[in-house]
């Protein structure tokens, strides 16, 4: 039986493996020091099929909306200061939409079209949810197993001269393939995906904070049934 798939397009998988041999010519680190990271090609081909190009282009001028510097050939890379909109643990599961435990089946990067912005693409496997907001009449609710399209800034970019240099936000982590988390995530319907705001990594009975921020409740191999509980006490006080 096929899953439900809450977005369009195809999916081109570019994780990177083994990145230390690609960046052996940069004075960049190793984009290996936060594990297996989505990589965009400096020269991507636009989607040839019209739905999936139409919301390429709108997922792409998102991110151009957010300031950077200018991708070029010779780039080294880039690691922002992070100013995140949150700033406790109510205001966390307040303004997320949708938190949901899943895994992380695929991932892609991509370029903004402003080429300031390297974005990747996660694609998630909702096997519960501890809150959903729609925003709208038609937009209904996902059910367990539905796949997710979510999105968050930061990725590698693989130059033309084979040269794999990284750039995210200082302190906030990626997703790993493979990998069973707590994501809180925000709606954005004109795009057709969801936007991550940060996530805790389920390993076993145990929970461990994927960004290293003090904006965010940050834990370490917390007990996974405890911390759930506290998540869905929170939703019942600020509501769905």
């Amino acid at each position: 039986m096929r899953q439900p798939v809450v977005t369009f397009g195809a999916w081109f998988v570019l994780t990177l493996m083994g990145a230390a041999s690609h960046a052996q010519s940069s004075d960049w680190p190793t984009v290996n020091r936060d594990g297996p990271m989505p990589v965009a090609a400096f020269h991507a081909a636009a989607p040839s099929e019209p739905a999936e190009f139409t919301v390429r282009a709108a997922r792409s001028r998102r991110f151009s909306l957010t300031q950077g510097y200018p991708i070029t050939e010779d780039d080294r890379g880039w690691v922002y200061s992070f100013d995140p909109r949150v700033r406790s643990e109510k205001d966390l599961v307040e303004e997320a939409d949708s938190i949901v435990e899943g895994s992380v089946l695929a991932a892609a990067a991509y370029i903004s079209e402003n080429r300031h912005v390297v974005y990747s693409e996660f694609r998630v496997r909702a096997d519960s949810a501890l809150k959903d907001r729609a925003l709208s009449r038609d937009q209904v609710p996902f059910m367990t197993g539905a796949v997710l399209v979510v999105l968050r800034e930061g990725g590698a970019v693989q130059l033309p001269d084979q040269r794999v240099v990284m750039q995210r936000w200082n302190s906030q982590r990626l997703p790993l393939v493979g990998q069973r988390y707590m994501l809180f995530l925000r709606r954005e319907p004109a795009i057709e995906a969801f936007t991550l705001i940060t996530a805790y990594e389920i390993k076993e009975s145990e929970v461990t904070s994927l960004d290293e921020v003090y904006y965010f409740p940050l834990l370490h191999e917390v007990p996974l049934e405890s911390f759930r509980q506290r998540i869905r006490d929170l939703v019942g006080l600020v509501g769905r």
